[in-house]
């Protein structure tokens, strides 16, 4: 339970099956939940560790001793499907997930609990361990990169978030899976200043290689509500890409136009988009769904 020399969090090793875009790594569990590296087999597990199964554990002290009884032992629970999962607890959590094009997947939990701590607490905090060379999602909280983190009920500051990025193409960030009680979650890209409802629709964007902890941010009971970005489309360009936004889900037929009114593209757009026009000559190009007009500028 994270109160003596060991945190509460296990570490089991996922192979993600045979499948062409399995990506093996390491899953997370505490007190909270569960979250996978990259193989997006976090709802897999069955609350137990299987036979044979290797798992790490992480000790608060130099020397320590994690110990076994035969009251631990529970029959029936072996099968190849399940590794091991938290029973389902009355905790709000909600889990993101970082994917890119080929569906490799990196996971965070985060989870408002009564008794969490702000800082980092052995108990709802896990640190993120990585076994593969993929694109990583986590949250930087005292020089540690966190796979889950706990935080208390009225927590209302950002969470940041922080991405590993190993190869230049399109991600989103999009929510798995959540138990939060009517709150707001407001994802706020640092970068472009775009604010963008998470839970009605994945966030599309287009990311270079690199390490980047102050690009984006969730809110949770956010002074921008959830209701004020209901019909927010959010249009912007970024290193020759075009990304659009439609928070709602509704279907629309864009256009973008050069500054002598010739039409360089036309598409449609289902919640998210992403586009590379890095073959267009750079300079300013307008947007539109017939109705609406905004002006990007290709660098």
């Amino acid at each position: 339970d994270g109160t003596g020399d060991i945190t509460s969090t296990i570490y089991l090793w996922d192979d993600g099956g045979a499948g062409e875009k399995s990506q093996s790594d390491f899953i997370t569990v505490n007190a909270l939940g569960s979250v996978s590296g990259g193989s997006g087999r976090s709802t897999d597990f069955n609350d137990h560790i299987g036979v044979a199964q290797g798992f790490f554990v992480e000790c608060t002290k130099t020397s320590t001793q994690l110990n076994f009884t035969d009251a631990m032992k529970v029959n029936g629970n072996n099968e190849d499907a399940n590794y091991f999962r938290t029973s389902r607890s009355s905790h709000e959590t909600i889990k993101i997930a970082l994917i890119n094009n080929k569906d490799v997947r990196s996971e965070i939990l985060i989870g408002l609990v009564e008794d969490a701590e702000v800082g980092y607490d052995y108990k709802y905090d896990s640190r993120k361990m990585v076994g593969n060379s993929a694109s990583q999602l986590y949250m930087p909280l005292e020089n540690k990169q966190l796979a889950i983190q706990g935080l208390p009920l009225d927590y209302q500051e950002a969470v940041s978030v922080g991405l590993d990025i190993k190869e230049a193409e399109e991600y989103r960030l999009e929510i798995l899976e959540e138990t939060l009680a009517g709150r707001s979650v407001v994802l706020y890209d640092k970068q472009l200043k775009v604010s963008h409802d998470l839970s009605r629709a994945p966030y599309q964007f287009h990311s270079q290689e690199g390490v980047f902890e102050g690009r984006f941010e969730v809110f949770f009971n956010s002074s921008i509500l959830s209701s004020d970005l209901n019909d927010q489309v959010s249009i912007y360009a970024h290193d020759g890409w075009l990304s659009i936004n439609v928070p709602n889900g509704e279907i629309k037929n864009y256009r973008m136009i050069n500054v002598s009114g010739q039409e360089v593209w036309k598409g449609q757009v289902n919640h998210s988009f992403t586009k590379d026009f890095s073959n267009l000559p750079k300079g300013v190009y307008i947007v539109t769904d017939g109705l609406n007009s905004q002006k990007i500028i290709l660098q």
